[in-house]
């Protein structure tokens, strides 16, 4: 078999599962993050503009925000359900081959660069999305010093570009504390 030209791969923890289902809800979830945002902004136009009293104005601006920042929460209560049915967590592995990729960890499997959907990357992890509810993440830091030479392999052979993992206006409170 060849030599593969790249190599990396993850060590999961209950944190990476966590940001995984989340970026992939956030990829895939568009409409659904934009409804429940929504919802959230109506019941703070609500507290403003009710002729309420105070507590019921600052009940319906708990509600509305609390709404805001936990738009992913149907994402992090998958990720903590996925986590509580594993004995341990995974660690995958991924070779790229000039035609193909390979997967190794709880199986082994070839994927062809035609099969991958979106490329999504964040400061720390690249995401392969071979469909809505399949994708492999990979840690930058393993690729080190060829992670912008790897990002456009990935590019030409994929026929994709990257997209950033998240929106400015989409930034959860969890979000702004882990970056603090």
């Amino acid at each position: 078999m060849n030599k593969s030209l790249y190599t990396c791969g993850i060590t999961h923890t209950a944190h990476t599962i966590e940001q995984m289902f989340c970026t992939q809800y956030d990829q895939f979830r568009k409409k659904q993050e934009y409804l429940i945002f929504a919802v959230g902004i109506l019941f703070v136009a609500l507290s403003i503009l009710l002729p309420v009293s105070r507590p019921i104005r600052i009940f319906l601006l708990a509600i509305g925000g609390w709404i805001m920042v936990s738009r992913n929460l149907p994402a992090v209560i998958r990720a903590s359900d996925s986590v509580q049915k594993r004995k341990s967590l995974p660690i995958y592995r991924y070779d790229f081959y000039e035609d193909h990729m390979r997967m190794s960890g709880e199986g082994s499997m070839c994927l062809e660069y035609r099969d991958i959907i979106r490329l999504v990357e964040e400061k720390r992890y690249y995401y392969l999305f071979t469909g809505p509810s399949t994708v492999m993440m990979l840690d930058r830091k393993e690729l080190g010093k060829e992670d912008e030479g790897f990002r456009k392999f990935l590019e030409e052979k994929t026929g994709k570009k990257f997209c950033r993992a998240h929106s400015i206006l989409m930034v959860t409170l969890q979000d702004l504390l882990r970056r603090g």
